[in-house]
């Protein structure tokens, strides 16, 4: 009997710690961005993957071939830099996000016209139009995903913005376009 008892405990036991280790394994599987909502590591690892995209472009381009953007390792570099995920995990935005959201920023602005433009001849208008209508049916999904994406970065910015200067005491801001034109800067 007693022994029925302590058996009966420990089965009861290990179905609780087996449902809760399979509750967190398919909560991580499902949305690991939520668990990961990190805007300066997502923006690091955007700058990184923007870095190693930009080898790999050069890469295609020194061997004559063309860019898959759906297969890795160029779709992992795509997924890093244009991570909507990870930027929808994010909590509310705070002024001090600003430094991480420029370093995320300047890895799209670089990601996205590389991938646009790959394998323009020259830099004239007439070089970029042939190379866009060359990219553009080829790549369309990829590059919507990325405009998407970069979309999303802008607007989450320009509301850290908002944030940043509302954060400054009024007496303190200055007209950006008197502090140029004067030469001084904002400090």
């Amino acid at each position: 009997m007693k022994y029925a008892i302590v058996v009966s405990t420990w089965v009861s036991f290990f179905r609780a710690v087996a449902a809760a280790a399979i509750g967190s394994w398919l909560a991580f599987a499902i949305c690991p961005a939520a668990f990961a909502a990190d805007g300066a590591q997502a923006a690091a690892a955007a700058k990184e993957a923007a870095a190693n995209f930009d080898t790999y472009l050069r890469d295609v381009e020194k061997s004559k071939g063309k860019p898959d953007y759906s297969k890795p390792p160029a779709s992992e570099y795509l997924k890093r830099i244009f991570d909507a995920d990870a930027l929808a995990a994010l909590p509310a935005p705070k002024p001090e996000d600003l430094a991480w959201l420029f370093d995320w920023i300047e890895a799209v602005g670089h990601t996205f016209p590389a991938m646009v433009m790959f394998g323009a001849e020259d830099q004239s208008d007439a070089g970029w139009r042939v190379a866009l209508a060359r990219n553009l049916p080829r790549n369309h999904d990829s590059f919507i995903n990325a405009m998407a994406a970069g979309l999303r970065l802008c607007a989450r910015t320009a509301n850290t913005v908002a944030l940043f200067i509302n954060s400054i005491p009024p007496d303190k801001r200055t007209n950006g376009i008197q502090t140029v034109q004067k030469g001084s800067t904002l400090n």
